[in-house]
């Protein structure tokens, strides 16, 4: 035991304030106990620049500032604890005070993922066979992107859901990862990529913060798709100038995506907070907040690709080539045995009800248009 002035007590200093606020109502709690008793209790730290960086007991620390005078002095138990252990330790005691809470459980994986970008601590290594869509390279959370934005320290520093929560010790029974890691690192992703902001996930659970991720995805799946086809259709285009065009539809899709994302996840944020929607509900902010163009701008281009591509199939002149084949196939039916006969015939007709049955949609939305739906 070591005895230090109250105003020497460093926190850790991997500890945001900011993103981790001190409980007022615990610090008055502790306040009374302390006049009470006396207590402080043992809190473990560490010397950096002589002076002592606690590795927990923040909230304590905060009562004994109020309580007492600077130069009061309390008894600290002195480790050599290296960053990765008090790092785990601040994980640990954040979870303790805040493990529901959206930002405390973002900040807690931002901070594991800083110091693995600045060489501070260690992830497990990823595996060899690991996709690239699954890695992510530190700092950043984007997943899929290349290593060619070096790390900080010179280096790619590739990680996975996996190896966080290896490092956190934050897995399922079934050695998974938990969803609250996997839910915070979708939440950093659109942070960085500039659609959602940090105040968007503020007195959020970390539930209610997978459901703004997940409407705000959405909405950008919903125009990736659209700017998917334009792409296609560029690298079809008879002309360079053509093709340009085409992609520069694209991209003026992915940035109305990007705008539309934005204003879905900060409405259902705002519905959350004002606890005038649940999880259930957020798809239905999603469904009023993005509601589709009148008219989709690739929608009759599709239409009339895929009706000439239709109505080509089976067609004697313009699949000539398979229509000689199952008519030869046809004349020799005597020939074919029993099951591969039944098997083509329930093809045929599986193949001709689904067409019927969208054909039947296109119909009824069009005897009532009022019921199109998204």
């Amino acid at each position: 035991m070591t005895m230090f002035a109250i105003k020497d007590i460093q926190p850790n200093p991997f500890r945001n304030i900011d993103h981790y606020p001190i409980n007022k109502e615990k610090v008055k709690a502790l306040r009374e106990s302390l006049r009470s008793t006396g207590f402080w209790d043992n809190v473990i730290a560490r010397l950096r620049n002589g002076k002592p960086e606690i590795a927990y007991g923040h909230h304590r620390l905060a009562a004994m500032k109020e309580e007492f005078s600077p130069t009061h002095k309390v008894d600290l138990i002195i480790k050599d604890l290296d960053d990765q252990t008090m790092i785990r330790i601040m994980a640990n005691e954040n979870m303790e005070e805040w493990k529901h809470a959206a930002e405390t459980i973002m900040e807690t994986v931002r901070t594991v993922v800083n110091a693995y970008a600045d060489g501070l601590i260690e992830l497990p290594a990823v595996g060899q066979k690991t996709s690239q869509n699954q890695l992510r390279y530190a700092p950043s959370f984007i997943m899929g992107d290349a290593p060619d934005a070096i790390g900080r320290m010179g280096t790619p520093r590739p990680y996975t859901a996996e190896s966080l929560a290896s490092f956190l010790e934050w897995r399922e029974p079934n050695g998974r990862p938990r969803q609250k890691l996997v839910d915070a690192m979708m939440a950093l992703e659109l942070i960085e990529e500039e659609i959602l902001e940090d105040n968007d996930f503020a007195d959020l659970t970390i539930f209610q913060a997978r459901a703004v991720v997940e409407q705000a995805r959405a909405s950008l799946r919903r125009r990736e798709t659209t700017a998917q086809v334009h792409e296609k259709q560029a690298e079809a285009a008879k002309t360079p100038k053509q093709a340009e065009k085409v992609r520069q539809k694209a991209q003026s899709v992915r940035e109305e995506g990007r705008k539309q994302a934005r204003a879905v996840g900060k409405a259902v944020s705002r519905g959350l907070k004002e606890e005038k929607i649940g999880y259930r509900s957020a798809a239905k902010v999603r469904y009023d907040v993005d509601k589709p163009q009148k008219k989709p701008i690739w929608i009759d281009d599709f239409t009339e690709r895929f009706m000439k591509y239709v109505s080509s199939f089976l067609d004697s002149e313009k699949d000539k080539k398979r229509v000689e084949q199952l008519d030869e196939l046809i004349k020799n039916r005597r020939h074919m045995s029993d099951r591969p006969r039944a098997n083509l015939i329930k093809v045929f007709r599986v193949v001709a009800r689904r067409l019927d049955n969208y054909a039947g949609k296109l119909e009824e939305e069009q005897r009532n248009p009022k019921q199109l739906k998204e």
